[in-house]
């Protein structure tokens, strides 16, 4: 079968697993007309999916009243969804939700105040709305984010106008180990910030500001597992930089310059298990360092230009069950057995 098959099949087998999740959670519960329920291993109702339409505060209320719920999902982006006037100050009864994701049209920072109730939340996202007006979130929600008492995983996908400031707060939370966050005001001095957290395992952040100078800052940051970055600024020093850090599991840099020095980075870290280079123009020369990778199972290098010379390389990669590469002829010409 063609070497890209493989994925598509992988995919449309999770994809019917959801969709079969999706019809268990609709055939069995629904709250109203706006949310589904779903029950947990124990039997347990511990999920609420809202659609992305308008929700009202009695249903909210109503809704809290079941203690074992842990997890509540209001809207999906793009679409969100719309709240009555007053339903966010419900979320303050929810006392055994664990995670919590919000997709609220027109978001701004007084519709956070009431989170550091949840004595429970752990996981909170918040996802922009597009429609007539965005979310836009600022430096005034810190105030909120840093009250959330056993936050571990932050991500804002809203619209934001965060400044450094906001990081070097959200960066210094005791509990935190994943956090996702973009801003066009971000600078260097934000990644400086988050390489003070000693506990940060996962960092997913872009800002057009970001230079090599201040990747650099993180590769002291032992703990990190992940680490996605977005800039135009970042050269394959960023990469080389990266090199203490062995116990990647996912790396996401954008660079176009790229050597087999510096992809040789990537060859040593033994537990990575999805590389994206997207910008990257790599040859059948320098790939060659990843010849053996013993863990890598997803692999974006979408600027690679890469031959028929390359097929044993992708054979000794044993793990790897995903691929892009650019140009047709590789695509075309490689068949895996």
């Amino acid at each position: 079968m063609n070497w890209l098959l493989k994925p598509l099949v992988n995919i449309a087998s999770t994809t019917a697993k959801i969709f079969l999740s999706l019809m268990w959670i609709t055939s069995h519960s629904s709250w109203g007309q706006n949310f589904f329920l779903g029950k947990d291993e124990q039997g347990n109702t511990a999920h609420a999916f809202a659609h992305n339409t308008n929700v009202s505060s009695a249903e909210l209320k109503e809704l809290s009243k079941i203690e074992t719920l842990v997890s509540l999902t209001l809207g999906m982006a793009p679409e969100g969804v719309d709240l009555e006037k007053g339903a966010m100050q419900e979320l303050a009864k929810f006392q055994s939700l664990e995670s919590l994701r919000l997709a609220k049209s027109q978001l701004t920072d007084e519709d956070l105040a009431n989170l550091p109730k949840l004595a429970a939340l752990k996981n909170l996202t918040i996802e922009g709305y597009i429609g007539n007006e965005h979310s836009v979130l600022t430096d005034q929600a810190i105030a909120v984010f840093s009250r959330i008492k056993h936050l571990d995983c932050l991500a804002i996908r809203a619209e934001a106008e965060f400044s450094d400031d906001f990081v070097k707060t959200i960066s210094a939370h005791p509990t935190l180990t994943n956090l996702q966050i973009h801003s066009d005001h971000f600078t260097d001095r934000a990644l400086e910030s988050i390489a003070t957290n000693p506990r940060l395992k996962a960092l997913n952040i872009s800002s057009p500001h970001f230079t090599d100078t201040g990747v650099q800052r993180l590769s002291t940051m032992q703990s990190l597992k992940e680490i996605e970055i977005e800039s135009p600024l970042l050269t394959k020093q960023s990469l080389l930089s990266l090199k203490p850090l062995t116990g990647l599991k996912v790396l996401d840099l954008p660079m176009k310059d790229m050597d087999r020095n510096a992809l040789a980075v990537t060859a040593d870290m033994k537990s990575l298990e999805r590389l994206i280079l997207r910008r990257a123009v790599i040859v059948d020369e320098g790939f060659i360092v990843l010849e053996g990778h013993p863990s890598i199972k997803s692999l974006f290098l979408e600027n690679a230009i890469l031959t028929k010379k390359s097929e044993v390389i992708l054979h000794s990669m044993k793990a790897l069950e995903y691929a892009q590469f650019a140009g047709e002829s590789w695509t075309h010409v490689y068949q895996k057995n």
